[in-house]
């Protein structure tokens, strides 16, 4: 197995200034984008809500806030909300950004790829 890391420039969606682009770990296994707790600060116009999160480590209270503009770079951009996780040490971007663009994970070229087709089934 190996490690998918891609660009991601997210931006608060009612405060184009508070922008960051980052590099992020593609994790199938999360379903939200995520990002550290410290970056929190960097979008002070956010609407933030608390939650409860299970992680790898057991149950964190997480901060959940939106709605971000999300583009991972070469992809579409999208508009989504980010929890910001404590402990997390390094940007993830979840199942449910890659379902939203559409963007599939090529295992074998590690790599994200387009999806060509919508399955409507």
């Amino acid at each position: 197995m190996g490690r998918i890391v891609h660009e991601v420039r997210i931006s608060s969606a009612g405060n184009n200034s508070e922008t960051i682009t980052v590099d992020a770990l593609v994790d199938t296994g999360a379903s939200i984008t995520a990002l550290p707790l410290s970056y929190l600060q960097r979008f002070p116009s956010a609407k933030i809500i608390e939650g409860e999160s299970s992680t790898a480590n057991g149950m964190v209270t997480v901060q959940i806030g939106g709605p971000f503009e999300i583009e991972i770079t070469g992809f579409r951009r999208v508009f989504s909300e980010v929890a910001f996780l404590p402990n997390l040490d390094e940007p993830l971007i979840g199942y449910t950004l890659l379902e939203a663009i559409p963007v599939a994970v090529d295992m074998l070229g590690h790599r994200l790829v387009p999806v060509k087709y919508l399955d409507m089934k």
